[in-house]
């Protein structure tokens, strides 16, 4: 049973009739946000979210809800599912007798007084929505990123002037995270980015905002060259949007700061761009009085969703990032070249890592190849499968999975076959069967071959033979390779206990 919130025949519909509708054992409330696609005001669509906000928390506060959703295909514009259980049919009836005023105005005079109290009730509510504890802070962020990115825009400084001295973050485009009301340390929001106290775990963040997949990131050097703030790690070059980084350290500097006490802004000492001579001329003749610079460090997500710029007080996730390609990439490639011509190949500096391969049977070895296609930034992670245990009739295939889409190029199958041998043995041509066969039989694109050891030439020979007379992509992974990639990747190397 849905009831929308907006019909106009609940208005006159007697209580009994309404409680009958109910029933007693669950509803689904259908909450519209009727300017959404329909206005080309802001300030509509805020006055959408505070109502469903106020609405949404109203009910969660007296009664059970179970599941609140966000719904684009019901009517030409977005509304929200809240569905509640367990309910008095009574007090439920009563209550969205009321609150019905967020969505409709009254068909009878009467009813007028009753409206005017409700809206001025919604007034007071959005005065105290940051201080409140909410059950659903998502709605109200939806309202402060629409009122700080467009609203703002719509209204006279001297509406907004208060509210900017408040809440100074919101100078800069950013909000405080309403699932932090009234906690010490806060999140900020902005379109394209977010601003995450050291106190608080990234993952947690994003954790609470259903991030599918674990948070892998990958160490990066910061480089400014022809006219671009770049991010390089083994994934290539990945361009920042230099001001939006910028912005979001000044806010956080300024954020973070008590407002009662004289500092020149964005002074920016200790925690971004702090190689200043002076600085550490001072600290060195007083390394009691002068803090100790920290310095920043960039890593890339593995996944090339975003980049986090961690300072010595906060962590800057930023989404609005793009992997330099083509061309462009090599203007880059030739331009750090003159600067860093020696160092070229050694950007990514790996640690040692040796793996106790003797711990491993075959089957943790096929998951261990797993987690690495998983990370892997040239496969599409949705598409990987595993085929089964190990050694369970699979066909020759261990692994399978495409790569990722990109323009103009569909995504190619690729089939993995995991080898565990002794570390100082080797693979040869008569460990992996029939290659081609395998290929033929699946429709493979690529071939993939993962062990702990060497593999002997003869098998490098015939691989390649494959790949030139069948065109299909041919990946190898030596224990080399995968030892290599393990010791960039602190996640894994605790899941598997490699030290």
């Amino acid at each position: 049973m849905i009831i929308e919130l907006d019909d106009e025949e609940l208005q006159v519909m007697p209580v009994e009739e309404l409680e009958n509708l109910l029933g007693c054992d669950q509803v689904t409330l259908q909450i519209p946000l009727p300017s959404i696609n329909s206005t080309n005001s802001y300030l509509d669509i805020i006055w959408d979210y505070l109502d469903a906000s106020f609405v949404i928390e109203t009910l969660s506060s007296r009664f059970s809800v179970t599941k609140l959703s966000k719904v684009w295909d019901v009517k030409h514009y977005p509304v929200y599912h809240l569905k509640v259980e367990g309910f008095n049919s009574t007090d439920l009836s009563l209550l969205l007798k009321t609150l019905i005023w967020s969505f409709q105005s009254p068909l009878d005079q009467e009813l007028e007084a009753d409206y005017i109290n409700y809206r001025e009730g919604i007034n007071d509510y959005e005065e105290r929505v940051t201080e409140l504890r909410l059950n659903h802070p998502d709605v109200i962020d939806d309202y402060l990123a629409n009122l700080i990115n467009g609203a703002y825009y719509e209204l006279d400084y001297d509406v907004i002037s208060d509210q900017l001295m408040h809440f100074p973050e919101r100078n800069y485009g950013y909000f405080s995270g309403s699932k932090y009301n009234n906690s010490e340390n806060k999140v900020l929001y902005s379109t394209s980015s977010w601003i995450i106290p050291v106190s608080i775990s990234i993952d947690e963040v994003f954790g609470g905002h259903e991030y599918e997949g674990q948070i892998s990131l990958l160490p990066s050097h910061l480089l400014m060259i022809n006219q671009k703030t770049v991010a390089i790690s083994e994934l290539g070059f990945i361009e920042l949007p230099m001001g939006q980084l910028l912005q979001a350290v000044a806010c956080y500097e300024e954020f973070s700061h008590s407002r009662d006490e004289y500092r020149h802004k964005l002074s920016l000492d200790g925690s971004f761009f702090q190689h200043s001579p002076e600085i550490k001329n001072l600290y060195g003749r007083y390394p009691d009085l002068v803090s100790k610079p920290n310095l920043y460090k960039v890593f890339t997500s593995e996944f090339l969703d975003f980049c986090v710029v961690s300072t010595g007080s906060a962590q800057i996730v930023l989404f609005d990032i793009e992997q330099v390609k083509g061309n462009e990439s090599k203007k880059l490639i030739d331009a750090t070249k003159q600067l860093l011509y020696s160092m070229e190949d050694k950007i990514v500096v790996d640690s040692d890592v040796c793996v106790d391969w003797s711990r491993f049977d075959d089957e943790l070895f096929e998951q261990i190849c797993y987690d690495i296609i998983y990370h892997s930034s040239k496969f599409d992670r949705n598409t990987i499968r595993k085929m089964g245990k190990s050694r369970s009739r699979d066909g020759g295939r261990d692994i399978v999975v495409f790569t990722r889409p990109i323009a103009a190029e569909k995504p190619k199958k690729y089939i993995f076959q995991c080898k565990l041998s002794g570390r100082e043995s080797s693979i040869n041509t008569s460990n992996v069967g029939s290659v081609s066969d395998v290929i033929d039989q699946y429709g493979a694109e690529g071939y993939g071959l993962m062990c702990n050891c060497y593999i002997d030439s003869t098998l490098f020979d015939r691989l390649d033979g494959i790949s030139s007379t069948r065109r299909v992509e041919v990946e190898t992974w030596s224990g080399f390779e995968i030892e290599r990639f393990l010791s960039r990747r602190p996640a894994l190397k605790q899941r598997y206990e490699i030290t």
